[in-house]
């Protein structure tokens, strides 16, 4: 294997290597003992690949891209691994890879390690918990020629999610099933679809989770 290629395989081991039991413990509180059919059926969807262990490219394909881990990892530290799992394609399949692509593997490694998401290893204990984790979500603009979900309307919803948990008022999954939202009006953006889609499933994880 060429050298630029087995350094950010390596990279890939070992930010995987710490990423995955944790990422493993909090996949199983969320989805339950069929959690690994679950994940792999998120990223059929998706045309990624299948994985029977959460190491090395799986994971990060995990961690990117299905909707339970935006609760675990957020907004940001999911588009690292994103990030990481595209430069790793390349190295896997043993093709010259540019300085800079190492340069930067070791950045997203060094970022990912750092994170506030590394501490989150289970759902949220509690409802007020919940709340505190629902008010932090940021969400991407969407991309050039969309509109996206209207900021406001999204605001709006999950401030209600977050004021009926703090007050120990009742909100279920249902709930976050029947969320709609209008789009922004023409010449604006808003918020990126599948960032908020994504974040409502979480949700639906966790108040299944409080549930059961």
């Amino acid at each position: 294997m060429l050298a630029n290629a087995t350094e950010i395989v390596q990279i890939v081991r070992e930010v995987t290597a710490v990423m995955g039991p944790k990422l493993e413990r909090y996949l199983a509180a969320t989805y339950g003992p069929t959690w690994l059919e679950i994940v792999n059926g998120h990223l059929a969807q998706q045309g990624l690949s299948p994985g029977a262990a959460l190491v090395e490219r799986f994971c990060l394909a995990v961690c990117a891209y299905d909707p339970a881990t935006f609760g675990w990892a957020g907004a940001d530290r999911r588009q690292l691994a994103e990030d990481l799992f595209a430069l790793a394609g390349p190295a896997y399949d043993d093709q010259p890879i540019p300085t800079a692509d190492v340069v930067r593997a070791r950045e997203i490694a060094s970022a990912i390690h750092g994170g506030s998401g590394s501490d989150h290893q289970d759902l949220p204990a509690t409802p007020k918990q919940f709340a505190a984790l629902i008010a932090e979500a940021t969400f991407r603009k969407p991309p050039l020629g969309k509109r996206g979900y209207a900021e406001d309307e999204v605001d709006g919803f999950l401030d209600w999610v977050s004021e009926r948990c703090v007050s120990g008022a009742s909100v279920s999954p249902a709930d976050i099933q029947r969320a709609a939202f209008q789009k922004p009006p023409r010449g604006r953006r808003g918020y990126d679809e599948q960032d908020v889609d994504e974040f409502l499933e979480w949700m639906k994880a966790t108040l299944t989770a409080f549930e059961s």
